[in-house]
Parts: C-alpha cells; sequence; structure tokens
C-alpha cells in the first residue's frame, strides 16, 4: 500500500491511498444451515485452489478538501469566490472475481437404470446408486472444468463524489448553509453483477474469438 497525505494548509488538505493485492483460498462455502456439496470434485480439494472471491487487484482512494480564501482582487470578487468549500472523494478498483459455469449437468435420474451404456446411464450398473448431479455426477459446482474458480472478473469500477458548501451570514447570529453533493458524476454504469453462463454464450456465436472480458 502506498499512501500520500497533506494536513490541512493555506485551505488544502488531502488523502490518497493505493493497493496493490492478491487474494486466494479454496472457496468460500459459509452458511448458517447444512450446505450441499460445494466443490466441483469432493475428492479434489486442492483442485478448488484459486483467486479468490474478495480478490480486488488494484484500489486507489483519493479525497480532498480545499477552502477558497484568494487574497487579490476586488472586495466584490473576494466576497463572491472566498468561503467556498470544494470536497472531491474519488474510488476506483478492480471488478470482483466470478466463475464461468455450464448449464449441462448429469441428471441424478438418468443413471442406475435400464442397461449398462444405454441413453443416459452413463457406465453406472443397474441398481446402483444415483449420482448427485452436476457436470461429475458428484452434485458440486458446475463452474467450466477446464478453468480454475474466479478466473474472470467483472469491468473495473470507478466513481466520483462531489460536495460544495459555502455558509452566508444574513445577520450578526443567523447564518445560511447550503452544501449540494453529486454522487458518481459522470454517471458511469457501474457493474456488480454478470450472467456467468452467457460469457460462453456471446463465445459459441463467435468462435475463435477472445473471451469479453479479461482475467487480469
Amino acid at each position: 500500500m502506498l499512501q500520500a497525505n497533506r494536513r490541512l494548509t493555506n485551505g488544502l488538505q488531502f488523502q490518497s491511498s493505493y493497493t496493490l493485492s492478491r487474494a486466494y483460498d479454496n472457496g468460500q462455502t459459509s452458511a448458517t444451515f447444512t450446505l450441499g456439496n460445494a466443490p466441483f470434485n469432493a475428492f479434489d480439494q486442492a483442485s478448488e485452489n484459486g483467486l479468490s472471491a474478495f480478490d480486488r487487484r488494484q484500489k486507489f482512494v483519493a479525497s480532498v478538501v480545499y477552502n477558497t480564501n484568494f487574497k487579490g482582487g476586488s472586495s466584490a470578487s473576494r466576497a463572491i469566490l472566498n468561503g467556498w468549500t470544494f470536497a472531491p472523494i474519488f474510488n476506483a478498483f478492480s471488478g470482483q472475481r466470478f466463475t464461468p459455469t455450464v448449464s449441462g449437468t448429469v441428471s441424478p435420474g438418468g443413471a442406475g437404470t435400464g442397461t449398462v451404456g444405454a441413453g443416459n446411464n452413463f457406465g453406472f450398473a443397474p441398481g446402483t446408486a444415483t449420482p448427485g448431479g452436476g457436470v461429475n455426477g458428484s452434485g458440486g459446482s458446475t463452474r467450466f472444468a477446464l478453468l480454475p474458480r474466479n478466473f474472470y472478473k467483472q469491468p473495473n469500477i470507478w466513481y466520483l463524489d462531489m460536495r460544495i458548501s459555502r455558509r452566508f451570514s444574513l445577520t450578526e447570529k443567523m447564518k445560511l448553509s447550503c452544501w449540494p453533493e453529486g454522487f458518481n458524476l459522470f454517471n458511469r454504469t457501474q457493474v456488480t453483477s454478470v450472467s456467468r453462463r452467457d460469457l460462453f454464450h456471446l463465445y459459441d456465436r463467435n468462435p475463435g474469438q477472445p473471451l469479453p472480458i479479461a482475467k487480469l
């Protein structure tokens, strides 16, 4: 982490920080009650190692407070321009990680019936226990098997908030304060969720083209 700060001097102060980080884990499965089989393969826990859903590779935050106090000019211009406070806050950080999934699963009712190798029996002998569903019959995650967890990330998020304030003296004992505020001033769309299956649908419609969301 890097920081650059300035205490209030001559009407200006600011605080800024930049964080570069990386988070790994083998999955977050916290739940209040009994949780279903979360790993892709319950017998290969090592394959769950990957980037954490909490991984935010880069983050930059800056806040400024500036009080106008011009010395030159006429008394009228100083009365108009002085006394204002500008307080912008800028945030920019990497998008959230996500795991692509597939829609096809092994049907639990399709195994253990009929003859071996027939239909969707998947090689199970008649009368054996049916699989738990999912991609590989374990009832676990339906993530795309050829990619690790959280391989892709959503678009970066950045926004600017601003507050402008000033206090006007009406009488010796009465003052009027105003402070207009604006949030996400550039009206930028912030992507906070994506359809994990549409990613591959887009690729199917454009074979040979790179996937639309970068992994870095």
